[in-house]
């Protein structure tokens, strides 16, 4: 089970916790629900409301492994940017 909500977010930090596995048994009626254990992530800073993320044991093993190619690309990016590098012709220069 995963699961994500969001309302207006500035950049003061992020957190991501374990939460374990539970069983919920309903008051009303007889029964329960298995709640799987999960991560949640939660961005601060928040303006007028939540923003948080919650996910499933087995999507966030996916999240992590497909991070370093993520900011791989983002280093990768960043540096062509960033690059000023001149090449010069040494035969054309003087």
């Amino acid at each position: 089970m995963s699961s994500m909500t969001t309302v207006r977010y500035s950049d003061d930090g992020i957190t991501a916790r374990y939460i374990p596995g539970d069983v919920y048994h309903y008051k009303t009626s007889p029964g329960s629900i298995v709640i799987p254990a999960r991560i949640a992530v939660e961005l601060a800073g928040v303006v007028g409301g939540d923003a948080s993320l919650s996910l499933s044991i087995e999507y966030a093993r996916s999240l992590l492994a497909a991070l370093p190619g993520v900011l791989a690309e983002h280093d990768a990016a960043e540096a062509a940017r960033t690059d000023t590098t001149t090449t010069v012709d040494a035969g054309k220069a003087a």
